[in-house]
Formats: C-alpha cells, structure tokens, sequence
C-alpha cells in the first residue's frame, strides 16, 4: 500500500483484516498456460499459438530462448466486481482490496510458474523471468490476443 515503514491506523488495520477475509471468499483461482517453439526476427512470433510480440525489450528477454511458455491466471470475477462496488461506497476499502487482489494473483502466477520450472527442468532447460504485457515496451494492447492465443476465456474465463 506505499507505507514504507509507516505504521497503519488501528482503523486501516481493521480493513485490512476484513479485506483478507474478504478476498479470500471471492477467489476462484484458475489458469492456463502453454508452451511455444519462438522465432526471432524484427519482433517475437511465438509460432505455436499464433502471437507475435513487438518491442526491443522482449526481444532482448527471449533472444535467447527457443521455446517459450505463456500464461494467464485471474483471481475471477467476483473479485473485479467487489472492487468496482467498493470504489462506489468505500474507496479506501476498494484500494485496500484491490492489493490483497495484486499479492494474491502475484502469489498464484508464482506457483504456477514453480510448476512451470518443474516441468521443463526435466528436458533439462531453465526458465527466464515472467514478463507481461505492460512490462517495457510490450503494450499492454497485446493482452485481448494473449489471451485469445491461449482460449483464455473458454478455459479460465
């Protein structure tokens, strides 16, 4: 929440408690991801699913991969719905919700990415870091065929 070293109110403490409880009654944790053999050229085409990424700064983190996985997870829709009602009647409560939100997909992503390097230490290969679109130069416009590329919707929603 950007209180470096501060102390909370017992009040922001309080809703931060029940945002917590909250937020973990509302998730329904899904995810989806698969593998791509990559191609360079003047951008990244992930040949297998059909993508091809733009921008200097993730050809430089896949320059040197030649396969690649892609992901996507969401917390659901009840969460999203939650928050957008809290910033009608308690902002305060919808910013506060909205990082429980972030730290709970964040955590998610890095279980799946654990199971990620799992999988692909057994072909004895190393995974890079998680980049996502909105990250660098990737434009975040890309994300609608990211997740078209992965049948996002169908399969997670």
């Amino acid at each position: 929440l950007g209180y470096k070293g501060q102390e909370f109110s017992s009040e922001i403490n309080t809703l931060m408690e029940e945002c917590i409880k909250e937020i973990k009654t509302l998730i329904t944790l899904r995810a989806t991801y698969k593998y791509s053999s990559v191609h360079i050229n003047n951008q990244a085409n992930l040949v297998d699913i059909n993508l091809k990424l733009k921008g200097k700064d993730i050809l430089h983190h896949l320059e040197e991969s030649n396969k690649c996985c892609v992901m996507a997870a969401t917390l659901g829709s009840k969460v999203d719905r939650k928050i957008l009602y809290y910033e009608k009647v308690n902002m305060t409560k919808a910013v506060i919700l909205d990082a429980c939100a972030t730290t709970a997909i964040e955590e998610y992503c890095d279980l799946i990415e654990n199971e990620v390097k799992k999988e692909v230490e057994k072909d004895k290969l190393n995974i890079n870091w998680r980049y996502s679109p909105g990250y660098g130069d990737l434009d975040i416009s890309i994300q609608r065929e990211l997740l078209k590329s992965l049948d996002a919707e169908r399969t997670i929603g």
